[in-house]
């Protein structure tokens, strides 16, 4: 796709005000929040603690041993340069200020995605629209992970449309596994994308390998227009008309292999971008894990009793310090790293019945026993317990602190034959998980429901934050959103002729709807599904004020 010198210029000039709209904003959510190192939001803390360790080669670890596979390392990746410039008390504009140099990625994405689906003019309202839509300001600005999440959803979705409408195998393939690199790179930013690139994948298998090619009006530039039939001949990928049989057959068999070549190393590219964490996470935790050990502690958060769609991680305390879990498990003995941080007591003692079934099971199969209670019993306590009362594994002490050493490296002591202990971390991730999960299947009325409460979290026009939404801002959010959302809703009932163009722009909006109506949702996660619908809105827009007029061509 050729562009004019002049449209060149042009561009260029719309994405620095695009950088310029979000450094003032920026500017003015950092003098908002008072202090020059204070966040707004509970996540920005980690992310921003996790980018200096990985700056300054310090253990990957959020505060404790006991949270080495807190957050995924993707955002705290991109933020490590601003510790390499800024040094240790870097400033935290600094990182806002980084999230607006790559919030300016979108834009030019939204620019090219709709320039190239539905025409020039489409593609300047796209990319106005993104470089001034309060969301994606936002987005570029928090020191949250849509800061550098929105930049690579942007990146594949690109990579995908060149990909499903290349016109050569060997172009159409390297476009898929480009793709898939940069689906990798974005689950290593947001877990919760782990599943889009395979899923796509699989929509590859049944997308039509040929091009979509458009009839635009007189307003577009010699450049752009669409190259004769005539003067190109067939493509690779699809039969010409009037051809015998057999030869469309080969077309269509050509076709067919491409498409699942195709899926094929768009999976690869991801594996391939997520295998160092896979190994490291092997390394730490003794078993595969795919993202982080806090998806236990998502789902629980989603699904449990008094959960309301908003996340509140105030019940983790308790929930760890449970008596019921802690007696109630069976298994290999549970290693504890950082125990000085569960050495308090339990807030309430343990119940008589709990007391007298683990009396009753501690010592068979290597269930957890507690012969006794000298007041208040603390989580460390009972998993020493646990240990010594594992008679079927072996060991019956936990192992000597040696001098010098700043953390007990175990709690419960490994096993004699063999089985190896599970971490405190993976312990606590599974428990969360089975419970989360126990509750759903004896209340699905309840799962509906919290799924309709989360989705209406995710779709509203208000911010969910009550300071947010009692500013004057909120009204500005609430208009662009909607104007936004009214427009990208008419292009769908107007684009049936384009039905692969649509799906790849909604399907972000349809997957992350599905996965945060399971966990918890906010108005912050559907901010990179609203870049595909601007696109669909610019091209809807552009239509019906006559700037251009278009109709899909047959494919050749």
């Amino acid at each position: 796709m050729r562009i004019s010198a002049r449209a060149g210029v042009w561009l260029a000039l719309l994405l620095f005000g695009a950088f310029l709209v979000r450094v003032a904003g920026a500017v003015w959510w950092q003098y908002r929040v008072a202090g020059p190192q204070d966040f707004f939001f509970p996540d920005s803390h980690s992310y921003w603690h996790l980018a200096q360790r990985i700056a300054f080669g310090q253990p990957y670890q959020f505060g404790t041993p006991d949270a080495q596979v807190f957050r995924m390392p993707g955002y705290p990746m991109v933020l490590a340069p601003v510790f390499w410039l800024g040094g240790q008390e870097a400033p935290v504009l600094w990182g806002r200020l980084w999230g607006a140099v790559l919030g300016v990625v979108p834009v030019g994405c939204c620019w090219w995605l709709s320039r190239r689906l539905f025409g020039p003019p489409a593609g300047w309202w796209a990319s106005l629209i993104a470089a001034g839509y309060p969301e994606a300001v936002a987005a570029s600005i928090f020191i949250l992970s849509e800061a550098a999440f929105c930049p690579m959803m942007a990146l594949q979705l690109v990579l995908i449309v060149l990909a499903w409408q290349s016109r050569h195998p060997c172009q159409a393939l390297g476009f898929a596994f480009g793709a898939g690199l940069l689906g990798g790179a974005g689950t290593l930013i947001r877990a919760s994308w782990l599943w889009f690139t395979p899923l796509t994948a699989f929509c590859t298998i049944f997308a039509t390998c040929g091009p979509i090619r458009l009839k635009i009006s007189n307003q577009q530039s010699d450049s752009d227009k669409a190259i004769p039939k005539s003067a190109t001949g067939p493509t690779p990928c699809s039969g010409e008309i009037g051809k015998p049989n057999r030869d469309q057959a080969s077309a269509e068999g050509l076709r067919l292999g491409t498409r699942l070549a195709m899926a094929g190393l768009m999976v690869a590219g991801m594996v391939l971008v997520m295998l160092p964490w896979w190994i490291r996470n092997y390394r730490v935790v003794g078993r595969w894990v795919p993202t982080t050990l806090q998806l236990g502690a998502s789902l629980y958060d989603g699904l449990r009793a008094g959960a309301t769609g908003k996340s509140d991680m105030s019940w983790l305390e308790d929930f760890a310090r449970s008596e019921r879990w802690l007696l109630s498990y069976r298994g290999p003995a549970v290693q504890m790293l950082d125990p000085d941080r569960w050495q308090q007591p339990l807030k309430q003692p343990l119940s008589s019945a709990c007391l007298q079934e683990s009396n009753q099971t501690g010592g068979k199969g290597g269930g957890v026993g507690v012969e006794r209670i000298g007041g208040l019993t603390t989580p460390a306590d009972v998993l020493v317990q646990a240990g010594q009362k594992q008679s079927d594994f072996g060991q019956s002490s936990a192992p000597e602190v040696l001098p010098g050493q700043h953390h007990p490296p175990v709690i419960a002591a490994a096993p004699e034959n063999g089985i190896q202990p599970v971490l405190w971390e993976d312990w606590l991730d599974r428990a969360l998980a089975e419970e989360a999960i126990r509750w759903a299947s004896r209340h699905p009325d309840q799962v509906v429901r919290l799924g309709v409460k989360k989705l209406w979290r995710m779709w509203t026009p208000w911010p969910n934050e009550p300071t947010l939404a009692a500013s004057p801002l909120a009204a500005v959010v609430a208009g662009t959103y909607l104007a936004i959302l009214a427009t990208g809703l008419l292009a769908l009932g107007q684009t049936g002729r384009r039905p692969r163009i649509v799906f790849l722009l909604a399907l972000p909006a349809l997957y992350l709807s599905l996965v945060h109506s399971i966990f918890v949702s906010s108005v912050r996660y559907r901010g990179p599904a609203m870049l595909g619908w601007i696109v669909l809105a610019a091209g809807w827009v552009a239509e019906k004020i006559h700037l251009q007029r278009y109709s899909p061509a047959p494919l050749e």
